[in-house]
């Protein structure tokens, strides 16, 4: 898969992170634009869904409402006081109620504009969809876009493999075959699945198009190779083929290039499920023995920030006083193998010549701040005993390595609710079903389930 990275909105760029070869993951930041009345607009949205002067105001009215209407209805049953001034009462009470929800509607629509304001300045960082490398860089600092490309990545594994087959072999070659995959540029014999084939034929040619898919965890197949294939078990000759030829190149240059496929699940790979369905539940830490003494209840978690906004709009409602806070949770995805950092851009260089004098190409200078020390990544492994037998090549060519963990970061919400427990039942949990498949209520010596 080749991809031209753009903006969603036009700006002028204020940073460019990447450059020509370098190594990017999903979810990798190569490019910013300038944003700085966005991110006042994010601060402006942030203070005001964190002020709660309204909802307190409001709060006190209702309370004082509800005195007055019992000291009212008192009185009317007694007879000192009119049908108008019982029915004035209770007017003004509903009033003092509805003045409330209607604080809490705000405080609610300005958490919304929070989210909004967010996701305003998301856009203006342009992310990697996929792990990959940088083809081509067409942008840098201080230059406009609209709908050009600022960058082009490349993804690397899978790989596909186009072969173009005589139509006389129509019907022969099925969906999930394999077939051995050779180059002569390239000393290795690999193998590739098929994974689509062409309905229709080319006429001109009498030919059809097939696609392989050809795994590459390591990165160890070089893109750009003309290749040749062997279906097997299947009396088919033969055929010369490209990997994924570049669309894009001069028609003197269209040798191959190998293109990539959408990230599939399984071992060694990203999945694209990133947010899983998850199921809410609660847990509720308390301070001290007492039961009406203040403690802090966590809720969730909640998949996105506007699911949790909704929750604790719900329980505002309740007179319980909550707040939206998240918290990021690391799931180890395979390992990498690293030179030492190096101090100076000689020392890097350095290693990197004797990188390719000992005929090591699976190597690139990875992107750091000014002042910051280098490293050189080495490769990148989905299993443990890859990266051991990686370590174990470079280190009797005598390379000093390290290997070290990869990560990916997963963001979760959670709403705080800071009350006296006897306020939190689970009656006033139960208007949550709505947001949640399932409510628990745990503590720290019991659980309670509703």
């Amino acid at each position: 898969m080749v991809a031209d990275l753009g903006s969603s909105v036009p700006g002028v760029l204020s940073t460019v992170f990447v450059d020509r070869s370098d190594f990017v993951e999903a979810g990798d930041i190569v490019a910013k634009l300038e944003s700085g009345i966005n991110t006042a607009a994010l601060e402006l949205a942030r203070t005001k869904a964190a002020l709660t002067a309204e909802i307190d105001l409001r709060r006190t009215n209702a309370a004082f409402g509800k005195r007055q209407y019992q000291r009212i209805e008192d009185l009317f049953s007694k007879n000192v006081i009119s049908n108008k001034d019982m029915d004035q009462t209770q007017t003004e009470t509903k009033l003092t109620q509805i003045q409330l929800r209607q604080a809490m509607d705000n405080q609610k629509l300005a958490r919304l504009e929070l989210v909004r304001a967010k996701e305003v300045l998301a856009r203006h960082s342009i992310k990697s969809p996929i792990t990959g490398v940088i083809m081509e860089r067409f942008k840098t600092m201080g230059e406009y876009v609209d709908d050009q490309p600022i960058v082009r990545v490349a993804q690397l594994s899978p790989l596909h493999v186009e072969v173009i087959i005589p139509v006389e072999q129509l019907g022969r070659i099925q969906q999930g075959m394999i077939a051995d995959v050779s180059s002569e540029s390239v000393n290795g014999k690999w193998q590739a699945k098929v994974s689509r084939i062409d309905r229709v034929a080319d006429v001109a040619s009498g030919t059809f198009g097939v696609r392989l898919i050809l795994e590459n965890p390591d990165y160890k197949i070089p893109a750009g190779l003309r290749c040749r294939i062997n279906f097997l078990h299947q009396e088919i000759p033969a055929v010369t083929s490209a990997i994924a030829e570049q669309k894009t190149a001069p028609e003197s240059e269209q040798l191959t290039a190998l293109d990539t496929s959408a990230v599939s699940n399984g071992q060694g790979k990203k999945d694209t499920n990133k947010h899983p369905s998850r199921m809410p539940s609660i847990e509720t830490r308390i301070a001290g023995n007492s039961a009406e003494t203040d403690h802090c209840s966590w809720l969730g978690p909640y998949i996105n920030e506007a699911a949790a906004i909704t929750a604790a709009s719900t329980l505002n409602t309740q007179n319980l006083t909550t707040t939206v806070e998240h918290d990021t949770t690391n799931e180890q995805v395979g390992f990498k193998v690293l030179s030492p950092l190096f101090d100076s851009k000689s020392q890097a260089r350095a290693y990197l010549k004797r990188l390719r004098k000992a005929g090591d190409k699976d190597h690139f200078l990875l992107p750091s701040k000014h002042g910051e020390p280098l490293q050189v990544s080495l490769g990148l492994y989905a299993g443990p005993e890859s990266a051991k037998q990686r370590v174990t090549q470079l280190k009797k060519k005598g390379f000093i390595v390290i290997t070290q963990p990869r990560f990916k970061q997963n963001k979760q919400y959670w709403l705080s609710i800071k009350d006296q427990q006897s306020r939190l039942i689970p009656e006033d949990l139960k208007q949550l079903k709505n947001t949640s498949q399932s409510i628990k209520l745990t503590s720290c010596n019991q659980q309670a389930r509703l």
